[in-house]
Parts: C-alpha cells; sequence; structure tokens
C-alpha cells in the first residue's frame, strides 16, 4: 500500500509538471508572467545535435528553420514574408505567436542557438555590413572587410545607422 501511495505521488507530481510546462508555453503576455520566471525552454535533440560539432552548416540553419515554422504552424500560426537577403532568412511573424509564448517557445527549442552562430559566423557578409560598408565609401572611408571594423570605422567618422539607411538599396 505504501509502495502505491508514492507511486500514486510520483504520478501526481508528474502531471503537475508536465501540466506546467504547458502553462509556461502559453503564458500570454502582459499576464504578470515574465519568461524567466516559467520553466527553461529545452532545446529539441535536432538542435543540440546541429550543435554538437560547434560549427553550423547552411543545411542546419534552414532545417532548424523549418522545423521553427513547422513548430508556429503546428500552434496555429503561419510564419510569413519569408525571404532570403544575403545569407539570412528574414521572416515576420504573427503578433498573437509572441504574445502566447508560441514564438518564444518554438525559437528556443528549434532554431535561436542555431541561428545565432549562423549570423555570428557570417557577420562580414551580412546585409547590415554591406549597408555599412557602402555609407563608407559614399563617404570617403574605405569600408574594412569586417563587420566589427567597420562599426568602429563608422564610430570613429561620425556615422550611425540613421545615417547609413539609405544605402540599403545599394546592396543586394
Amino acid at each position: 500500500m505504501r509502495a502505491r501511495t508514492l507511486l500514486l505521488g510520483l504520478v501526481i507530481a508528474g502531471a503537475v509538471l508536465s501540466t506546467t510546462g504547458c502553462a509556461a508555453a502559453t503564458a500570454k503576455a502582459g499576464s504578470g508572467v515574465a519568461r524567466e520566471d516559467l520553466p527553461p525552454i529545452q532545446q529539441s535533440l535536432e538542435q543540440r545535435s546541429a550543435l554538437a560539432d560547434d560549427s553550423v552548416t547552411r543545411g542546419e540553419y534552414t532545417s532548424a528553420f523549418s522545423r521553427y515554422r513547422d513548430c508556429l504552424k503546428d500552434d496555429g500560426f503561419e510564419v510569413v514574408s519569408i525571404k532570403e537577403r544575403g545569407n539570412l532568412i528574414e521572416y515576420s511573424v504573427p503578433a498573437d505567436a509572441v504574445s502566447t509564448g508560441s514564438d518564444d517557445r518554438c525559437y528556443l527549442s528549434e532554431f535561436a542557438e542555431i541561428d545565432q552562430r549562423w549570423q555570428l559566423a557570417h557577420e562580414d557578409e551580412s546585409f547590415t555590413t554591406k549597408m555599412y560598408q557602402a555609407c563608407l565609401n559614399a563617404s570617403g572611408v574605405p569600408a574594412s572587410e569586417s563587420a566589427t571594423e567597420v562599426w568602429a570605422q563608422l564610430e570613429a567618422n561620425g556615422l550611425d545607422e540613421k545615417s547609413c539607411l539609405a544605402y540599403a538599396e545599394d546592396v543586394q
């Protein structure tokens, strides 16, 4: 009887924890629940596997985005305005996907770290870096190839993001 009570207690505790996880994934913005107050969102097996070798391939990046998009679709949301700009996938998600927590849950579990690593590994080739390079060159400053150096050049020459936005059209 005692073992049965312990087993029943474990089953109830498991049910409570699994229900809490579901509630956490759907916490609404403005509900007084902050992301840091909720249980951590675990990376999917696929994301962990892709990150195991400390490098992200283009295939891993696009597969992770597809899993993220499918996760949102499973929650009833559609990722829209998907386009590739340079080496990045740009997209938009409905505000409801954000306010319900679906975007956060799907992004963190399927795409977040892969996306971050991909962007950092390719920052010198990014659209933003190319735009800043065009801005510097037009201002008579030979632009560096390195994103970090380009940012330093902008600051040293009194240029900022706003002043360089006009050069976005010059970048493919």
